[in-house]
């Protein structure tokens, strides 16, 4: 998340101040809000690169573990 983001939501949110991870809402709306930019492209997206692919690898095992 942005900066700016993460403040506001602290802001309306106090639960949010102390939080340190983000919970499984938060990704589905960030996964949500990128799936829907990607349709909203007008050029071809580029391909992720593996390193791309491994970090959101890595931060779903997170989740599942």
């Amino acid at each position: 998340m942005r900066k700016s983001t993460v403040k506001e939501r602290r802001e309306l949110a106090p639960w949010y101040r102390d939080k340190a991870q983000p919970s499984v809402l938060d990704m589905f709306t960030k996964l949500r809000r990128v799936i829907i930019a990607g349709y909203l492209r007008s050029e071809d997206p580029e391909p992720p690169t593996p390193q791309e692919i491994t970090i959101l690898r890595l931060a779903w095992e997170d989740v599942a573990a």
